[in-house]
């Protein structure tokens, strides 16, 4: 199963890690939360944490963390663009099956909106409240990504030729290969 977790770390050196992952066909959900009183003495389980899962880090602290790690963070852009594109392909594609056969009822597409804006990069006292803010928009971006997956999925298994797969891809290409897992 694929998770991701959000990462945030405070000046006194206190963390705390949400982890997102999918419960079901579709669905995500927040899986767990866990904190940490100081990421330097608890490092070992930190990374057990962290493990094999992407990881976000919305924060400079976290990411100047994740990088002493050895791991680059997720940019939440790498799943925000292919969403949007994702969701404007299958738009298009749904005009175009009405244009072409208006005599067949098309189903019209249902896909959560793309989150407008990152709640930003929280101050450095805020960073473990604001934790679970930036976890919940890393998980609705991932499921308006899933929902435009399905949607694509399912109109290609209907009959259209332009959107390519019959497979859901749980996360985007872009993001899969500009990133990479956190190693146990």
């Amino acid at each position: 199963m694929i998770t991701m977790a959000t990462l945030a770390v405070s000046p006194d050196r206190s963390a705390a890690v949400w982890i997102t992952g999918r419960r079901g066909h579709a669905n995500l959900t927040h899986l767990a939360a866990v904190v940490f009183d100081d990421v330097d003495e608890e490092y070992e389980r930190v990374q057990q944490t962290l493990a094999h899962r992407y990881l976000y880090a919305p924060a400079p602290a976290a990411a100047t963390y994740a990088r002493a790690l050895g791991v680059r963070p997720a940019a939440i852009r790498n799943l925000r663009e292919p969403a949007r594109a994702l969701q404007a392909a299958v738009w298009a594609s749904h005009r175009d099956q009405v244009c072409c056969d208006p005599s067949v009822q098309h189903p019209e597409p249902r896909m959560r909106p793309i989150p407008g804006h990152d709640p930003g990069a929280p101050g450095s006292e805020l960073a473990l409240r604001a934790a679970p803010l930036a976890a919940n928009h890393l998980l609705a971006m991932w499921q308006a990504w899933l929902d435009a997956e399905c949607e694509r999925a399912l109109r290609h298994r209907l009959g259209s030729s332009d959107l390519d797969g019959p497979d859901v891809r749980i996360v985007p290409d872009e993001f899969v290969l500009a990133e990479q897992l956190v190693a146990a």
